[in-house]
């Protein structure tokens, strides 16, 4: 995974003793889609998206999570709003 410029350090999805989540960049096709990156959850049988951002062409971060949408210009509050609505979906 490789974070956007401007982000030194991918912002933390909270503590877990499973090493259970983390940050991606996902597949399209047979590329790493480096405009996208995903904060995910593993389970027994696949991963689940939790929040993404996606970088887009005018300069934007687009973080979605569920319904949730926002439309951030600073690399760092993109990143810090996705890791907030993932760590909400996360079990207590």
């Amino acid at each position: 995974m490789i974070p956007p410029a401007g982000l030194a350090d991918m912002p933390s999805l909270g503590d877990s003793t499973l090493d259970d989540r983390g940050w991606r960049n996902p597949l399209r096709g047979e590329h790493v889609d480096r405009s996208r990156w995903e904060a995910y959850r593993i389970g027994p049988e696949s991963s689940r998206v939790l929040s993404s951002v996606r970088l887009v062409e005018d300069g934007m971060f687009e973080v979605t999570s569920g319904e949730g949408f926002a439309r951030v210009s600073d690399p760092q509050a993109a990143f810090e709003l996705a890791a907030g609505w993932a760590i909400a979906k996360l079990p207590d």
